[in-house]
């Protein structure tokens, strides 16, 4: 699982939780009086723990902001050939791979990701349908020779990848 996603769940996971709690605690208010008068002293008595509790909120929210943007920015793959540069958007490297994957399974079900990563390596994430043991090595062997070819011939990647399946 990428880094992005199992930060997108943790944060899902723990916004859940507190709106559950919250909930409950509301619902709860109802049938308890000392808590409600409780309550409503704290709210008219202090100020200061607000303006704290505001700030770690803000705080949070920032970086989460600022978590979210990076993990969503556009990945550029960088390719030197001589005196030249050139930037392939992650995106191309996506739309072959998926085609291929979508030509040699023809099952939409079935994911595949490319992810280009800090250290300027692809890594695709992919799911494989259910094989039988034998035929999968064969199986993995000609999906890693069909992608090289089409990642050498259409976009000039010459490099390694790392190629992660998921057996659905």
């Amino acid at each position: 699982m990428r880094t992005g996603h199992l930060l997108f769940s943790a944060v899902q996971f723990v916004f859940t939780a507190l709106v559950i709690l919250l909930g409950v605690f509301c619902i709860g208010l109802e049938n308890a009086q000392q808590m409600r008068l409780w309550l409503s002293h704290f709210f008219l008595d202090t100020s200061t723990p607000f303006a704290l509790i505001g700030y770690a909120i803000l705080g949070c929210g920032l970086l989460l902001f600022i978590g979210f943007y990076v993990m969503n920015q556009t990945a550029y793959f960088q390719i030197k050939m001589g005196k030249k540069h050139v930037l392939l958007d992650g995106a191309l490297f996506q739309k072959y791979i998926a085609q291929y994957w979508f030509e040699k399974f023809s099952q939409k079900s079935l994911e595949v990701q490319a992810i280009i990563r800090s250290d300027q390596k692809l890594e695709i994430l992919a799911q494989l349908p259910q094989v039988f043991t034998e035929e999968r090595e064969a199986l993995l062997e000609k999906v890693e020779e069909d992608l090289t070819e089409i990642l050498r011939r259409k976009l000039g990647y010459r490099g390694e990848f790392l190629l992660n399946v998921i057996l659905k």
